[in-house]
């Protein structure tokens, strides 16, 4: 280090150092403490093991594939370790009921991935058809412009709710989903998922 402060390509590298010495601590606590992770990392070192010690010569087309799945199984070690390390909401609030509709959904870096938005009929559990139809005319002030109502219809109950003068029905709920999550009540709109039409 020059001086008595660190430069900032020193800074980047003591960022870096840590960063590599936490995901090791969190990959040897996961082999730890996971026994069929930790089983399987026995006999992948074994199997390694016996292969060093062996004659046996691997074409590089087969150690190009061996590389892609070891790759993939870190990728999916790495994710799994994400997950458990967020926070609970993401990994239980999947689905609540908002408007008498059923909305299931998945998170995307702790926020709700709005295309993964699902309407569902929350008598029988179908899935709904969403339907968006300009309605009669509103005036604001002096401006005058159709108003937007989105239609949803259960093929199972023939019948759905109706959304009047709404814009964007999917953000509007998004945006109460990521509400309870933020305020800690989610559990609330999860709990009146009748328990037969959860996934």
């Amino acid at each position: 280090m020059s001086g008595w402060m660190p430069t900032r390509e020193e800074w980047r590298k003591l960022l870096f150092k840590g960063w590599e010495l936490t995901l090791v601590a969190v990959v040897a606590a996961v082999v730890t403490f996971v026994p069929t992770l930790r089983s399987w990392c026995v006999l992948t070192a074994r199997a390694v093991g016996t292969y060093a010690a062996s004659e046996v010569v691997v074409r590089g087309l087969l150690l190009l594939i061996l590389a892609a799945f070891a790759f993939v199984g870190l990728v999916a070690v790495v994710r799994w370790v994400a997950g458990r390390l967020g926070p609970k909401y993401v990994r239980c609030f999947r689905e609540g009921e908002y408007d008498n509709v059923i909305w299931r959904w998945k998170w995307r870096r702790g926020a709700v991935n709005q295309p993964s938005m699902k309407p569902f009929c929350s008598t029988c559990g179908t899935g709904l058809l969403a339907k968006s139809v300009q309605g009669p005319m509103i005036t604001f002030g002096t401006v005058s412009m159709p108003r937007n109502d989105i239609y949803m219809y259960c093929a199972t109950c023939n019948t759905g709710p109706v959304f009047t003068n709404v814009d964007n029905l999917w953000e509007l709920v998004r945006l109460k989903i990521e509400k309870d999550a933020s305020q800690d009540t989610w559990h609330i709109p999860q709990g009146r998922v009748p328990p037969a039409l959860r996934r």
